[in-house]
């Protein structure tokens, strides 16, 4: 799964020609690529230092300005689910640009970032005048379900960083499988909170003080039920949806068209892990509570076995054996629960209190990766524009290939889905990231998918 969440594409004018550029991530040995944009299109940039690190996997990446020189640097996130332990194929990248869109990677810029990575957001937290990074944590290698470190690191004001995340944000470090982030001031206090979301976890907002983050408790209709709101959350956009002057939240879900959602919405999905079969290797064991408030595994009997043979064949060698059986009585030692699948609004009702809207069925339909929101229509009111799918899914799960990706309209009072024939929406494959250039004919959307070849689009 985590090896299928790319490439991502960061877009700014690296060269100071009032054009918008972007760089598009790589696989594995599949160097990243810088496309500088022209009068008559995009032309490939040709960077020594992307095609020499072209052994990491790119999951993330963001032009930012690191050392105050007034252009561009780029940072790289790292991540994947092949390297583990101390590789340092794990690191992050800083590459300086030299003012006309070169880039040189600096290794004396960043410290060993020894973790597969998903994100970075990056933001002047601490107020001192440079830019400091937050780089979210994904998983460790081949073990999905552990969650890999976050790392907060603070800018020298040179484009220099060390890694302050056990002094300022210790709850941070191991704060879940996060796979997007956001930096905002969503109670207007002042002083700007990191919003992190991921898989098997809720959302969850850190608060700095002027000295140091903790995790807020008190952020939905004034209870901590946002704990109870674990989900396979895979996208956020932090803007103001609704007028009112404060940031509201809107975020990707697996949608509410999947097996894992059983018994409607009182269904609960859990996560076992552990090495049950004792070979050494952590398996990731998933089940849903039934009707009868007892657990049961997702997965068949051959299926199980293909993942710990030893223990499922000898123990159930006939499916007669295997059928009813509770994963309690097949495992044991539940670690995670999830309870919500749809895709959300979080609609900022002050003081870090949210009503939460279920967006629209058609939003639903499949695995959202990429959320943008942004006045789509120029009616002063900013629309959600959305797109995902996801093919690697298991031989229960099957695919997850409904989107075409969805604009929802912001009437003013909800958010109402555009038919294609009006929106002129038809993505078809994974769509992995959405993001606005600006060219001389206005605004244009790339869209990246996993496997697939660049989509550029105009919305009317």
């Amino acid at each position: 799964m985590v090896s299928k969440e790319g490439p991502k594409v960061a877009v700014a004018d690296v060269n100071n020609d009032g054009l918008d550029d972007m760089y598009v991530g790589g696989a594995k040995h599949q160097p990243g690529t810088l496309f500088i944009q022209t009068k008559n299109g995009f032309t490939v940039s040709k960077q020594p230092s992307f095609k020499a690190d072209s052994v990491f996997e790119d999951t993330d990446a963001l032009f930012v300005d690191v050392d105050n020189d007034k252009d561009l640097d780029l940072y790289v996130v790292t991540g994947g689910n092949e390297f583990f332990g101390d590789m340092d194929q794990q690191d992050d990248r800083l590459y300086i640009n030299d003012g006309k869109g070169n880039f040189v990677r600096d290794k004396q810029a960043l410290p060993a970032l020894r973790e597969n990575k998903s994100c970075v957001k990056a933001f002047d937290f601490d107020n001192d005048g440079d830019i400091d990074i937050f780089a979210g944590g994904r998983v460790v290698g081949y073990s999905y379900g552990k969650p890999a470190g976050s790392f907060l690191l603070v800018n020298d004001g040179k484009g220099k960083f060390t890694d302050e995340t056990d002094r300022l944000a210790p709850a941070l470090r191991k704060a879940g499988m996060i796979t997007d982030a956001a930096w905002s001031d969503l109670d207007k206090d002042g002083k700007t909170e990191l919003i992190v979301a991921g898989d098997w976890m809720p959302l969850k907002v850190f608060r700095f003080d002027g000295e140091k983050f903790s995790e807020t408790t008190d952020i939905i209709d004034g209870s901590s039920v946002v704990r109870n709101m674990n989900g396979f959350w895979q996208a956020l956009s932090v803007a103001d949806m609704d007028g009112d002057g404060d940031m509201d939240i809107v975020a990707g879900n697996i949608g509410l068209n999947t097996r894992f959602r059983k018994n409607g919405d009182e269904s609960k999905l859990l996560m076992y892990l552990g090495d049950f079969d004792k070979n050494g290797q952590k398996e990731q064991i998933v089940g849903y509570t039934n009707s009868d408030g007892k657990i049961y595994p997702m997965a068949m009997k051959d299926e199980l076995a293909k993942q710990m043979p030893s223990l499922i064949t000898k123990r159930f060698n006939e499916y007669k054996n295997y059928a009813g059986k509770t994963l309690d009585e097949i495992l044991g030692n539940v670690i995670h629960a999830d309870s919500v699948f749809a895709s959300l609004y979080f609609e900022n009702v002050g003081g870090l209190k949210f009503n939460i809207h279920v967006l629209p069925n058609e939003a639903q339909l499949s695995k959202v990766f990429a959320v943008i929101t942004d006045d789509l229509d120029k009616d002063g009111k900013k629309d959600i524009f959305l797109a995902g799918n996801f093919y690697g899914g298991s031989a229960y799960q099957s695919v997850y290939d409904a989107s075409q990706g969805i604009l929802l309209k912001n009437t003013g009072s909800g958010f109402v889905s555009m038919p294609a024939q009006v929106s002129g929406l038809w993505l078809k494959g994974q769509v992995r990231d959405i993001e606005p250039i600006r060219t001389g004919n206005g605004i244009i959307y790339v869209v990246s998918k996993n496997g697939g070849k660049l989509d550029f689009i105009k919305l009317q």
